[in-house]
């Protein structure tokens, strides 16, 4: 009886305490933001990488003052149409390069960290299928070739047939003429031909190296390009 006594007066005591009852305690008003997801909206932001033509796309200019100067940053797909045909293998490729960069980042740091200058660094031998004696060559005056661009003696193919590569650092693609053609110009070596190659296979319209051109065709399953250049020519 005395113990029920203590627990009855212990709860009274507990119940008249200004902190017994959370029910008589105020509450501070909680002010909540929401904002609404723009489904379409982030969809059509996904699918702009797949749409983008450098040049279609309009340039906005930037104001700047004598004193100072004003740059706009562009990602990389923002300034090159993507190879990829969906987002999952966009982000994929994203992710790889960052991971790429991150590894990088952390081996220079590693460097930095146990003193070691990179000049004291010696290559590894991964035993890779070309050495680099393998594939050095000569640079010639294209004189002799009737241009005035330089060339470099090159082996194409599995045997290799040598052939002359102007040095042209005003395009990303190298090309040659390849038998048959409609309409092949004189050239000092022999027209390559493909059926003589064992390494040699066209390029699918779905490569990469194909989806990369400005102007590509897809004819047969095979990719067909076209390149023009400064001088109103092409190929």
């Amino acid at each position: 009886m005395w113990l029920l006594f203590h627990v009855l007066s212990a709860a009274l005591l507990f119940a008249s305490s200004p902190f017994g009852d959370s029910r008589t305690t105020p509450h501070a008003s909680i002010s909540v933001t929401t904002t609404t997801l723009d489904v379409s909206a982030s969809i059509q932001n996904t699918l702009k990488p797949f749409s983008f033509d450098p040049r279609t796309t309009p340039q906005s200019l930037i104001s700047s003052s004598s004193s100072s100067l004003a740059l706009q940053l562009h990602s990389r797909t923002s300034v090159q149409r993507t190879s990829h045909n969906d987002y999952k293998s966009l982000t994929l490729a994203r992710l790889e390069r960052d991971s790429a960069r991150v590894r990088s980042l952390s081996a220079r740091l590693d460097l930095a960290i146990r003193g070691i200058a990179t000049s004291d660094l010696k290559p590894l031998d991964s035993g890779s299928e070309f050495e680099a004696e393998e594939i050095q060559g000569p640079i010639v005056s294209g004189s002799s070739q009737g241009s005035g661009e330089y060339f470099s003696r090159v082996g194409i193919g599995k045997p290799p047939s040598q052939v002359y590569m102007v040095l042209d650092t005003g395009s990303d693609v190298n090309w040659l003429q390849c038998a048959p053609c409609a309409d092949c110009y004189q050239q000092a070596d022999p027209i390559f031909e493909p059926t003589s190659s064992s390494s040699y296979s066209p390029l699918t319209c779905n490569t990469k190296q194909c989806q990369s051109l400005d102007e590509s065709e897809c004819r047969n399953n095979t990719c067909l390009y076209e390149v023009s250049y400064g001088d109103g020519s092409y190929t």
